[in-house]
């Protein structure tokens, strides 16, 4: 933009007008798609792209379609650069190799904007669509062994050509599908979103000019490419590495270890999984939209927070997917169905962390105010299949299982019923829409008590419900839930939360409280109680049985200990957690009446504390209050880094303790515990799937001197904490003897 003399307030209203175009574009599919999935839930986005295909604008509704939108244009691009593109054209796929899709069941249409003779944007729509073929109903198919048994899989093809539908394309589709008319008036919906693009992009480009458009938006890209520079400086320069698992891939319940470096240099960051395992037997795998999108669902909202996102906003960051054939960067025609969410969401997640303590370590007090725990990150997918008693086929699928938990962030508390981290503008259907449109009948819909994550911070909770066929005499469903026995990560102290389940209840006494005109409340149901595995195909639902699910709730941060007394008191009178737990967890004494028993209180968490330290390696250090520093820089959040004529001490932020000097591992001298995850958080009274096969653990660290949690973390049975957070200021004796760097 060398020479050019641009009005910023023009070019804010260049933007704003781009941004104001895809919200109208999702208005528009919400008033005209028929499924409760998009006009409900809201699980779609709309973006505007430029001639090659880079992101001039995106409505996040669900920003994993941040992927699907680049990928999906920019291979249509390439697919039909040597056929003519006529006005009025538009392509769509749901391939997610050829067409760039997160999986099957997202489909989408792109359509080239034309100004003259030439096309001046490009305008993506693209949602989950109800039913897309398979063996499974609803496009997830977490036993499916490859991609042909997952759904009808459409490569960039024209759905629409010079204005005129492709009804031989429609007429394919709507024979591979359970809901063929909801399918053609979904992708009729997208090319009705499209087409408002183009009305409203032509009328703003009439009225600034062409060339001014065009520079206009160059110009806002360099904006948010300058911005996100800025903000990457302000990390401190090293490598971030860490190490999660996906749990079970449909067929066998095992671990897939997926593996992350950022590396963060000057005003670039890299995001590297290199080192994750081979690719699963079933859906777990992310496709490369899939992997983007769970990448930058982390860098938008912890990163870029208010960095206006398009082209320029992804120039400093490099994405490598790792080894071809591996769960992150798998080869086809390897099952994805469920890999956005099972695997993209967990590369959300370790991207939080290493962004997190990142920022917890730099000097802007900015980035260290967005440190974050994990979401749930879990969409606990069930999809059913049946007859309604008019002989009327329907699928169920509600998106109920979005009410998951929100992590703690530094200064407040976790959202309850978050949903996803991508679900940014999505929506929990209400019950009586749900009842409407699906034959079921709801008996509770609440929040679930010690859901959220223990911390200083709590984590938000997870939804608790339970429904029953209504209008229908059985289905047959899949079930997919991705944190079973996996559960996301506390940070700086904070615990992890309880994951998601499946439970179904037979023998129940339904019919009897129907006939007795009572309500079905949770206190008074009864009946058999079975939980469901994480991955099942089919399962079989009666009328009269109950389908209960647990959505899971977010991480703590921070030293439960830590927690205002009565702000756990006043946790338990709201019911988000019971007395016990409150005791096990916060080390807070409640009276007969409930109210807080200060003194108890104080007894209770010196007793926790004294358990802590118990575990220490070394003696029990003392604090010197006397010594006096010449800079303190905080770290790791209860953590801080001490230098003194030079030399560098890494010691407790509560008591300042000197821990060890800069440049040993600090997890090395202090207390540490490890525990059996499940049944560690049983006596917690939080839920959490055992694994009788390789084991895990939450693996907790103390201050040796005041017993403060300073950290913890989920890891295998026998391993080493896989986690290598090394900002180059503390990673002075990165090469020498004993120092670990690399953690493999």
């Amino acid at each position: 933009m060398a020479g050019k003399k641009l009005d910023p307030f023009t070019a804010e209203i260049v933007r704003m007008g781009m941004n104001s175009i895809c919200h109208e574009m999702a208005i528009t599919m919400i008033m005209t798609s028929g499924s409760p999935v998009l006009a409900e839930a809201k699980d779609f986005s709309n973006s505007l792209l430029s001639p090659i295909g880079e992101h001039y604008a995106h409505a996040g509704y669900v920003t994993v379609h941040i992927g699907s939108s680049l990928l999906g244009t920019q291979l249509i691009i390439e697919k039909f650069r040597n056929t003519e593109i006529k006005p009025g054209d538009q392509f769509m796929s749901n391939d997610p190799y050829l067409g760039g899709a997160c999986h099957a069941a997202d489909n989408y249409v792109i359509k080239p904007i034309f100004y003259g003779n030439s096309i001046v944007c490009w305008s993506y729509s693209g949602g989950h669509i109800l039913d897309v073929g398979g063996a499974d109903p609803g496009g997830w198919s977490p036993t499916a062994y490859d991609m042909f048994g997952e759904a009808i899989h459409i490569p960039p093809m024209k759905i629409v050509e010079a204005g005129v539908l492709n009804k031989d394309i429609c007429s394919i589709i709507e024979n591979n599908v359970r809901l063929p008319e909801l399918y053609t008036n979904d992708l009729k919906s997208f090319i009705a979103a499209n087409n408002t693009a183009e009305r409203r992009l032509l009328h703003l480009i009439k009225e600034i000019g062409l060339d001014e458009f065009v520079e206009y938006c160059t110009f806002n890209q360099a904006l948010s490419e300058s911005s996100m520079r800025g903000r990457i400086r302000k990390m401190p320069d090293g490598v971030y590495t860490t190490v999660d698992w996906v749990e079970h891939d449909g067929h066998r319940n095992q671990l897939f270890r997926v593996k992350c470096t950022m590396t963060v240099k000057d005003d670039e960051l890299e995001l590297d999984f290199t080192g994750s395992d081979p690719q699963g037997l079933g859906g777990i795998n992310a496709a490369p939209g899939g992997l983007l999108g769970g990448v930058w669902t982390a860098l938008v909202q912890l990163l870029g927070f208010d960095i206006p996102f398009n082209a320029g906003a992804t120039r400093p960051i490099r994405i490598k997917p790792g080894d071809p054939g591996t769960i992150t960067n798998p080869r086809r025609p390897a099952a994805t169905s469920v890999g956005h969410i099972d695997c993209g969401a967990k590369i959300s997640k370790m991207v939080t962390e290493l962004l997190s303590y990142a920022f917890s370590c730099s000097d802007d007090p900015a980035l260290r105010g967005r440190v974050s725990g994990q979401f749930q990150d879990c969409f606990g997918a069930n999809v059913w299949s049946t007859k309604t008693h008019n002989g009327e086929s329907a699928i169920l699928a509600t998106m109920d299982p979005g009410g998951a938990g929100g992590p703690a962030q530094l200064g407040s508390d976790g959202l309850d019923c978050a949903g996803m981290m991508c679900m940014v503008d999505c929506a929990l259907p209400d019950v009586e829409s749900s009842e409407e449109v699906y034959p079921m009948l709801f008996l509770w819909k609440r929040l679930q008590p010690n859901s959220g994550g223990a911390g200083t911070f709590r984590g938000g909770l997870g939804l608790d419900y339970a429904w029953i066929l209504w209008g229908a005499e059985e289905a047959m469903g899949s079930l997919n839930a991705p944190t079973y026995q996996v559960p996301p990560r506390g940070f700086f102290g904070g615990l992890p939360p309880g994951t998601c389940r499946f439970i179904k209840i037979d023998d129940s006494n339904l019919q009897q409280l129907f006939a007795e005109r009572r309500y079905p409340k949770q206190e008074i149901v009864s009946g058999r109680r079975k939980v469901q595995p994480p991955k099942l195909f089919p399962l079989k639902l009666e009328q009269f049985e109950i389908f209960n699910q647990w959505a899971g709730g977010g991480s703590g941060l921070g030293d439960p200990l830590l927690r205002d007394p009565k702000a756990v008191e006043k946790d338990l009178r709201d019911g988000y957690i019971t007395a016990s737990h409150a005791t096990a967890a916060y080390g807070v004494v409640v009276d007969a009446s409930g109210n807080l028993d200060s003194r108890a209180t104080e007894t209770g968490r010196e007793r926790i504390r004294e358990a802590r330290l118990a575990q220490t390696k070394s003696l029990r250090p003392q604090p010197d209050h006397s010594r006096q520093s010449d800079e303190v820089r905080p770290i790791f959040f209860n953590l801080e880094l001490a230098i003194q004529d030079g030399t560098g001490t890494i010691r407790c932020a509560r008591c300042h303790t000197d821990i060890c000097d800069l440049g040993r591992d600090w997890r090395q001298p202090v207390a540490m515990s490890q525990h059996e995850l499940a049944s560690h958080m049983r006596e917690l009274e939080v839920s959490v799937e055992e694994r009788r096969n390789e084991p895990l653990l939450l693996v907790e660290y103390f201050c040796p001197s005041c017993g403060t949690e300073l950290d913890c973390t989920v890891g295998r049975k026998g391993e080493e904490d896989p986690r290598s957070i090394l900002p180059n200021f503390l990673n002075v004796a990165a090469s020498s003897p004993g120092s670990r760097t690399d953690p493999d």
